[in-house]
């Protein structure tokens, strides 16, 4: 993975999956919210066992990145030298490492969701797939690779982007009804595949910082301290970059698919995040408005009703007062 072709690859796989997944989630909740649910995969428009496209690409990607890529053109088609492996090489085999993960999670996923075979109870596939990016954060947090320059800013904020879908793949297994926690999720695969992008441009593509430069070793070193911070600087506006534009894409995709959805749909979801106001009693939103405004309207009914039972008890009492002895009721009322 220390290659522009090493990043590039599993950015391509990251970016094309998250994409995916955004406008699957956004479709499949405007169509129908009330009754949706996180996926691990979505299939795709398409024939027969063509519609299962998306873990195709996984599981063949993850593969050929793992075996042609890193064990195979990353080490010269020789993995192992001298029965063991090579310290030149073992960079390779932790990103190999990775990808193997992420095989297992799309063969785990297709032969669930297409076989009777590992019939998984809800929310497991989003646990494997919380491990496989965990176990991708501890490569670039623990890399047997000695990192200089600019090139460590890079991974930190790699680090980030699969923190944040090692949480929202948790946090989907015990809440899969959040679109928001799959929205989220969708977005930071997608900013991850970026950033792959992005690091390749910028440690060994056209886009190095000015005043550094690629050594044949593959790491990237600078002329000067300043010039290194500068491109330390310049990664973190690269990163701000690609996270406003997937927030952009987000929301436009959102609203020109609104535009198209049933309206029974557009008017649950106005009303479960509708902010309502009782007077005295306060604000609430969503269902809890809903429940609230319910709760409101059965004390008040049940106060009224405590007040005409009130009410009939004290004329009963006036009538007996006011009945005279001959049974007849006189003036007092």
């Amino acid at each position: 993975m220390g290659s522009f072709a090493g990043h590039v690859i599993p950015g391509t796989l990251f970016l094309l999956v998250g994409l995916w997944h955004l406008r699957c989630g956004i479709k499949n909740y405007l169509a129908a919210p009330q009754a949706f649910v996180s996926r691990m995969w979505h299939p795709a428009p398409l024939p027969g066992h063509w519609s299962r496209l998306e873990l195709y690409i996984i599981v063949a990607g993850s593969f050929l990145d793992m075996t042609l890529v890193e064990l195979g053109i990353g080490t010269g088609f020789r993995p192992i030298e001298n029965g063991g492996v090579a310290p030149g090489h073992l960079n390779n085999f932790e990103h190999a490492s990775m990808l193997l993960m992420f095989f297992v999670l799309g063969c785990a996923v297709l032969v669930s969701e297409t076989t009777s075979l590992l019939p998984l109870p809800l929310g497991a596939l989003h646990v494997l797939a919380a491990l496989a990016f965990l176990c991708e954060g501890l490569l670039f947090s623990l890399h047997s690779t000695t990192h200089s320059g600019a090139e460590p800013r890079y991974h930190l904020l790699l680090a980030l982007c699969i923190a944040a879908c090692v949480a929202c793949a948790l946090l989907a297994a015990a809440c899969p009804r959040s679109f928001l926690l799959d929205a989220f999720g969708s977005g930071a695969i997608a900013l991850q595949g970026l950033w792959f992008w992005q690091t390749a441009m910028s440690l060994y593509g056209p886009l190095i910082p000015s005043g550094c430069y690629l050594q044949p070793n593959t790491t990237l070193r600078c002329d000067s301290e300043e010039i290194e911070h500068r491109g330390r600087a310049l990664a973190v506006l690269q990163f701000i970059a690609l996270l406003a534009s997937i927030l952009v894409l987000c929301l436009v995709y959102y609203g020109v698919a609104a535009r198209t959805a049933p309206q029974p749909s557009l008017d649950f979801i106005r009303a479960t995040h509708a902010v309502k106001c009782v007077e005295g009693k306060g604000c609430v939103s969503g269902n809890k408005a809903e429940v609230g405004l319910v709760g409101v309207a059965l004390h008040e009914e049940e106060k009224g009703t405590r007040e005409m039972d009130s009410g009939g008890e004290e004329e009963t009492r006036l009538l007996s007062v006011g009945k005279d002895n001959s049974g007849e009721y006189n003036s007092v009322l």
